[in-house]
């Protein structure tokens, strides 16, 4: 994500992700992934995250669900940003490994 590779970010999620990414007012599906990335990359700023930090796992039969918090800026050409913590929740199923069927921010 930090190098801005907008395809490859895309392709970490399946087919039928859906998500809700707390700048979006509503759920979105894979073709919208990257809304959120592109709103900021095109007043300038770069993004800059932390390690995820994980915080919890449940698997239930062939689903998933994973928790993190992860801690991010947005710098401006000066190299400053605000940083702020989210927690974010993935889930997934068995046989699709390395996609996610859904995330929320």
């Amino acid at each position: 994500m930090q190098a801005n590779d907008l395809s490859a970010y895309r392709n970490l999620w399946d087919k039928d992700f859906l998500g809700w990414p707390s700048v979006s007012t509503s759920p979105v599906h894979k073709d919208h992934i990257t809304d959120w990335i592109t709103s900021q990359t095109s007043q300038g700023l770069a993004f800059q995250a932390d390690e995820p930090q994980p915080a919890g796992a449940q698997v239930t039969g062939d689903i998933a669900v994973v928790y993190y918090r992860v801690t991010y800026k947005w710098l401006d050409k000066n190299g400053q940003g605000a940083a702020h913590t989210i927690r974010v929740t993935r889930g997934g199923r068995k046989g699709r490994v390395g996609r996610s069927l859904g995330e929320c921010r």
